[in-house]
This record gives structure tokens, sequence and C-alpha cells, in this order.
């Protein structure tokens, strides 16, 4: 028979541990060109939207091959939102024309309509339940 205090101590611990682990994947099918860097940031909130220094993951990733496919890793339940995009010339920036229109290849999740300018977080989001692992295929604009 176990002790009564480690009894507590256990269940005390599976309380507080997480009960479930999601997993993001992203994937990338085509590109015009299998050249460059894949730039890419997701975000968990309206106010962190765009701001890069506020991503909650960010990384740059060479694109030799394609399908490329990232594993995001665990994340908690929620909503979030992707922007990538393809850094062709390896300047380690997305290159804008003079009326700010992207010249290198970009992307959010959902893939929502562009306009004028980026568009909102609530466009963009997309919901991770609990114990849910997604597979969110990216689809590059402007190629």
């Amino acid at each position: 028979m176990f002790p009564p205090f480690l009894l507590v101590f256990a269940l005390f611990f599976l309380c507080i541990s997480p009960i479930s682990a999601q997993q993001l994947i992203i994937q990338l099918e085509s590109a015009q060109k299998v050249e460059g860097q894949l730039y890419y940031a997701l975000y968990h909130s309206a106010q962190s939207f765009q701001k890069e220094e506020l991503a909650l993951k960010k990384a740059v990733v060479p694109l030799q091959k394609l399908p490329l496919r990232i594993d995001l890793g665990q994340l908690p339940p929620g909503q979030y939102a992707l922007a990538f995009f393809q850094d062709l010339n390896q300047n380690g920036q997305l290159d804008l024309n003079f009326w700010g229109i992207p010249k290198e290849p970009y992307g959010f999740s959902n893939d929502p309509k562009i306009v004028a300018g980026p568009p909102s977080f609530k466009a963009a989001s997309f919901r991770l339940g609990p114990k849910e692992n997604k597979l969110l295929l990216l689809r590059l604009k402007n190629e």
C-alpha cells in the first residue's frame, strides 16, 4: 500500500501537468522556384500578429525540395495565425516594390484574400483544439 502523502503528491502533479498535447505541422507543396529560404512566424493573438518580435515561434528554413514539411511542435489549444514568405535573394527580408507590394512570394494561414494591405488576425487565424494534430498547407501568393 502506498503512503497517503505519495498519493496526494502524485494527484497534485497530475492535476497541474498538461493533459493533452496539440501538434502543428506546416507544409509547402508548391513554389515557382525551389530556392532561397522560407521565413515563417506563428502568432497567438491579434495584438502580436505581424509583429515579428512578438511571434510565438519563428524560423528560417532552406527551401531545397518540395514538399517542405515543418513540425512546429506541441502547442496549447488556442487561436493562431501564420505569416510566411519565400526569401528568394536571401537578404533576410521580404522585398517590397515602390508601393509597398511584396516582390517575393508570401502568404498567410487560411489563405485570406489580400485587397489592400495584410489581412487581419481574424482572417488569417485558425483554431487548434485540445488533442488535435493539424496539418496546415501553405500557399504562396505573388508567384
